[in-house]
């Protein structure tokens, strides 16, 4: 009775607490303007994030909607869902309130959003962010105050014009030796897009980063027991298990008594290391004999660490070099972990779409032939690239169907107040404010009543009718009033992606020199018609969830036909 006693008091205390922590961030968040749900656990951790998954389905059948609703926010991927669900978002957005000593925001809103990134210094980059992005060492994605503004101006101009060059040429050309792959059969069919273009995106990487020209495969090695991983494999399990590394300490997944994935998870983190620090001491070695920079991201990290001191030492102060090594590779692994998986998903969906509406792939492919004909070399990069609207317009379109990063988090240590279509917000010292990126892209009063439907021709202001004398701008207009402000796949403000331009470089190439020789269309089953096929490749895009970025669940079942024009 004792026991039961102490342990009835207990329970009683620590609900009083959680009522009363409820109530004080209660009494902060109602004067803010935002609407306000009510949830007693803390939401957005990355313990939450692991735990809170398997109960989803439990919590959303047998529980209240509105406490349902709450619980689903703390679970990873809930835009995704909202979008699947074509909920209405709301406008700016609203609090959760929670026992935890920040309050949770929650942006759906483009206005408020840019305004939030546009001020850098006062909502910084959240904790849990940074720890994902410095896995390896200080790098640019996870730094803040100044040590951010030196690796800026120091990594920003590496990203230049021949390297662009670069990925336009290896993006061809890896995609040239991809279709003679998939077209080396008797009917051009494959169930292997999917994996084939994140081969292409993992060699640009490797070339460009690290001046390890790859042939295309479409075989991906495979370590055995007590064999060493080689890079890209190893890079494969960190994106996998990347969440679990924030949570778990690397070795302890390593330990013999983890699952074998768990276990492959922890020495990938090791053996990219080792892989990362052998490539910069061979790089060093180079420069040393060559005394040449070569046009990869490591050799140009190198140079500016061995050749270069701080900028920012003040005159008289111990000058040090502008980058330690584990800033080297910190930044090599955001480099890669940035430009793989994102730039990989875009291509898989947007071909996915095209497969299953051709009618944007007739769109495209009237552009391409329009370029050939007006241009001396089709192959080139500066002819070639500023022409190709549609394609950048249906690059566009992927992106805010199926945006890779679901949201971006800041946090908001003293309070401010931000204006939002004529309204004005306070918002409360201590705030975590996750801005949905893919929110802001599903508004019908930006995008309008096909906000949920495919249409690359909304980014276009040309898409009526080709004309030889057309050539695009970087950026093509928008169609809807305020659609710019609720485009942010790549942030915006001053920590928007330095990687912006060669995402795009990259994307382009492989569009462009996939469709000026081939079309794509639904493999069919027996006895299926051409219109349930191009319905079934539609059902496995939208059969998609949020690992480190969104992915198709059944990517080898997305079968295609390639034919040549």
């Amino acid at each position: 009775m004792d026991l039961f006693k102490i342990f009835a008091s207990a329970t009683v205390l620590y609900s009083l607490y959680i009522t009363s922590r409820l109530y004080r961030n209660y009494l902060r968040a109602k004067t803010t303007g935002f609407k306000l749900r009510i949830f007693p656990f803390e939401i957005g951790t990355p313990l939450f994030t692991v735990v809170a998954s398997p109960f989803y389905s439990l919590i959303t059948r047998f529980f209240p909607q509105s406490f349902a609703r709450t619980y689903d926010l703390g679970v990873y991927g809930v835009e995704w869902r909202d979008r699947v669900a074509k909920r209405e978002r709301e406008t700016p957005g609203y609090i959760v309130v929670t026992p935890a000593n920040a309050l949770e925001l929650f942006v759906e809103d483009g206005e408020m959003a840019n305004a939030i990134l546009a001020r850098r210094r006062e909502f910084e980059q959240d904790e849990v962010s940074r720890t994902i992005m410095n896995r390896f060492g200080e790098a640019l994605a996870g730094s803040v105050g100044e040590g951010w503004s030196r690796q800026r101006r120091l990594i920003a101009p590496m990203l230049n014009e021949r390297i662009m060059e670069t990925v336009w040429s290896e993006s061809q050309q890896q995609t040239h030796d991809m279709m003679s792959c998939f077209t080396n059969v008797e009917d051009g069919t494959t169930s292997g897009t999917v994996t084939g273009l994140r081969r292409i995106a993992f060699n640009i990487l490797s070339t460009i980063g690290y001046g390890m020209p790859t042939e295309w495969s479409a075989d991906v090695k495979q370590a055995g027991k007590g064999e060493r991983m080689d890079f890209m494999e190893a890079l494969l399990h960190l994106v996998d298990g990347l969440i679990l590394l924030v949570v778990f300490p690397p070795w302890l997944l390593r330990q013999f008594w983890m699952p074998k994935s768990l276990r492959q998870i922890g020495e990938a983190y090791y053996q990219f290391y080792e892989h990362s620090s052998e490539m910069l001491q061979k790089e060093r070695e180079s420069l040393k004999s060559s005394g040449t920079i070569r046009n990869t991201f490591l050799s140009s990290l190198a140079s500016v660490n061995d050749n270069e001191l701080d900028p920012y030492e003040k005159e008289g102060r111990l000058n040090k070099p502008a980058f330690t090594e584990d800033q080297i590779t910190g930044n090599l692994y955001t480099f890669t972990l940035a430009g793989y998986d994102t730039t990989a998903n875009t291509m898989a969906y947007a071909v996915a779409m095209l497969a299953a509406y051709p009618q944007w792939q007739d769109w495209i492919i009237e552009e391409i032939d329009q370029i050939h004909k007006e241009v001396s070399d089709p192959n080139s990069y500066q002819q070639v690239l500023p022409k190709l609207e549609r394609c950048l317009s249906l690059m566009f379109e992927t992106l805010r169907m199926f945006t890779p990063v679901a949201h971006i988090v800041r946090e908001c240590p003293v309070e401010k107040v931000l204006t939002s279509r004529g309204k004005t917000y306070r918002i409360p010292a201590n705030t975590r404010c996750t801005l949905s990126l893919d929110g802001v892209g599903a508004h019908r009063d930006v995008w309008g009543d096909d906000v949920f439907e495919f249409r690359p021709s909304r980014w276009s202001v040309k898409a009526a009718k080709l004309t030889g004398s057309t050539s695009i701008a970087q950026v093509p207009k928008l169609e809807a009033a305020g659609a710019k402000e609720s485009f942010l796949p790549w942030s915006s403000g001053p920590r928007a992606c330095p990687g912006m331009k060669m995402a795009q470089t990259e994307f382009l190439s492989v569009i462009y020199t996939i469709f000026s020789e081939y079309r794509t269309e639904p493999a069919l089953e027996a006895g299926e018609s051409l219109e349930h096929g191009l319905s079934r490749v539609a059902a496995i895009v939208a059969d998609s969830q949020p690992r480190l970025t969104l992915q198709m669940n059944r990517p080898n079942d997305l079968k295609l036909k390639w034919v040549r024009r």
